[in-house]
């Protein structure tokens, strides 16, 4: 399991992220292989996706939730950042049973002291991995405030800790909350797995790096490109060098290339083709 955590200062933009359908922002783009696969920016990319397991402390839909939200926070006025937004993702196949996600997100709100605040867990279904979403008010009713410091690290000792207590799949966490003796153990597991095929399948597409980044982005990574290197970081901000998944620069570059010369060899060949039955059409008209 891993796990992502941060604050934030608005409960509108929090559960607007985690309630509503998801739509195609103006810089997305989808290549359609058919006419029927086109969508344009502003439009749902898929629907129904969210549905809310567990409420504490509070009920109701989206507007119900913000307003009790916010009347709580009103108790810490001068508190800029009272949301606490986590996302606890599980390795690809592995399926639980929403009874034991809520349990983990209880576990999660007690290992991070808001258990007795509002909080509500949320299930996405919109990933091949199944994730839920916790949105929780850091201002407690007795004003007790959930400190988020060394929050990170914290968060990678719970996800090590629920894997125990639910047999859950082992995944490694961040390499910054590694110990030294596990940081010189290759990455393996599902994870970077889930990664080497990401990057194949946008390979066999892609004809040059803006139409790759575009599709390694469409399956939840964000790509960073320099003059050393490529690396790629997923959902919950675990990051990943190319070539520790197979695919270093170099590599990329060459199917890219390979692509492209294919392409073009492909489109001189419809033309030469385009230009003989042209050809022969018109002597057959004479």
């Amino acid at each position: 399991m891993m796990g992502y955590i941060h604050t934030a200062a608005s409960f509108r933009q929090t559960f607007g992220y985690c309630l509503e359908d998801k739509k195609l922002s103006p810089a997305e783009r989808i290549i359609p292989q058919s006419p029927a696969q086109r969508a344009t920016p502003g439009e749902v990319r898929f629907r129904d996706r969210a549905e809310v397991l567990y409420y504490n402390q509070c009920f109701g839909a989206r507007d119900e939730l913000i307003r009790q939200f916010n009347m709580t926070r009103h108790l810490r006025p001068n508190m800029s950042e009272a949301v606490f937004h986590i996302s606890l993702s599980f390795p690809p196949g592995e399926r639980l049973p929403k009874s034991t996600l809520v349990d983990i997100s209880l576990d999660c709100a007690r290992s991070f002291d808001f258990d007795r605040h509002q909080f509500v867990t949320i299930l996405h279904k919109d990933t091949k991995q199944q994730h839920i979403h916790i949105v929780a008010n850091r201002i407690g009713f007795d004003r007790h405030v959930a400190i988020d410091s060394f929050s990170k690290g914290h968060m990678a000792d719970y996800c090590r800790q629920a894997e125990l207590r639910y047999d859950l799949t082992r995944e490694p966490g961040p390499r910054r909350y590694l110990s030294p003796e596990q940081r010189l153990t290759p990455c393996q597991g599902i994870r970077l797995t889930r990664l080497k095929e990401s990057i194949s399948h946008a390979l066999q597409a892609a004809i040059d790096f803006p139409s790759f980044e575009k599709s390694m982005t469409l399956d939840g990574y964000k790509v960073f490109k320099s003059e050393r290197g490529i690396a790629f970081r997923d959902l919950e901000h675990v990051t990943f060098k190319g070539s520790e998944a197979g695919y270093p620069w170099k590599e990329i570059s060459r199917r890219l290339s390979q692509q492209l010369e294919q392409k073009q060899q492909l489109e001189q060949e419809q033309k030469l083709e385009q230009h003989q039955t042209q050809k022969l059409s018109y002597h057959l008209h004479l």
